[in-house]
């Protein structure tokens, strides 16, 4: 990916800009779920969440420093827990996984320009499958030890399949993740026409000027 020749104020800017429109996307989509059956059913079955990554992906074009862009990003994924207004606590692991998913791998992903579809393609796939392992499941393994096994000791009692794997490992949860790989390609197709958009709009003004 090509870098930017940008002062640091204005990496600061642009990286406050990208992850703030990744938390308007992720709460505007999570309110659409919430209010709206069709879309909460399609979300349960395909996975949709991924368009709050978009703006994510652009980080590399404006930072390459793997802390102030892990501190970005995890501190938006905190910032849209409280926003979520959730009955379960905050978990820190969920943070950690999402800052190292979204904030370090797409910068070390993207360190070289790639303009094909399919090298941006595997690219963006692995993130999101990335993503869907560590944070998703992760969320999921965590509310089942918390919520459901708190009332007997945990490395005696608890069967991986019977306590975790049987109520929340459904077919769904199969399906879910094969949509990542077809969703993927629908966010590469975005990412790559925002991506050739805004290069071409910022070297036309900067020639400009």
């Amino acid at each position: 990916m090509k870098k930017l020749k940008l002062s640091s104020l204005e990496r600061i800017v642009f990286l406050s800009c990208l992850s703030s429109l990744s938390l308007v996307l992720d709460l505007i989509f999570k309110k659409l779920f919430t209010s709206y059956y069709i879309l909460r059913f399609f979300n349960s079955i395909i996975w949709l969440d991924g368009f709050k990554l978009i703006p994510l992906f652009f980080i590399p074009l404006f930072n390459r420093h793997y802390f102030w862009s892990f501190i970005s990003v995890s501190f938006v994924e905190i910032i849209a827990f409280c926003f979520r207004g959730t009955i379960y606590p905050y978990n820190p692991l969920l943070t950690l996984f999402y800052g190292l998913c979204l904030g370090i791998l797409p910068i070390f992903l993207f360190s070289k320009y790639f303009d094909s579809f399919l090298s941006v393609y595997w690219r963006i796939t692995l993130i999101c499958c990335l993503y869907f392992i560590t944070y998703i499941l992760l969320n999921l393994f965590c509310l089942d030890y918390i919520f459901y096994n708190k009332n007997y000791d945990y490395l005696s009692n608890f069967s991986v399949y019977n306590k975790f794997l049987k109520r929340f490992v459904s077919p769904w949860i199969y399906i879910r993740f094969l949509s990542v790989f077809f969703f993927s390609g629908f966010l590469t197709y975005i990412y790559l026409t925002i991506y050739r958009q805004f290069l071409s709009f910022y070297f036309m003004n900067h020639t400009k000027i």
